[in-house]
């Protein structure tokens, strides 16, 4: 089967010049969107698998390929937004 990526570019390269900037454009945009979302799910996985225990940040690193440093990172980004959220909803 063809992924969602082959089928967009296989369908960009279809494209005439200026209808194909534009297709980008909105590509680039509705993307843009969804990583940020994905990053942030990542990012809460990680906390709760460390916060539940389940984990330490070593055996966390070595089951899903990081490295240590970029566990600790990301589980740091999370509970900070995790704060951010906490103040927000509290200042509502």
């Amino acid at each position: 089967p063809v992924g969602w990526e082959e089928t967009l570019f296989r369908d960009l390269a279809g494209m005439d010049d200026i209808p194909r900037v534009h297709a980008l454009g909105e590509a680039i945009s509705r993307i843009n969107p969804v990583l940020s979302e994905l990053a942030r799910q990542r990012r809460e996985v990680l906390m709760d698998l460390i916060e539940s225990g389940a984990y330490k940040y070593e055996s966390l690193a070595a089951t899903v390929g990081m490295r240590v440093q970029t566990v600790r990172r990301l589980v740091d980004e999370a509970r900070a937004q995790r704060r951010t959220e906490e103040h927000e909803a509290e200042a509502a």
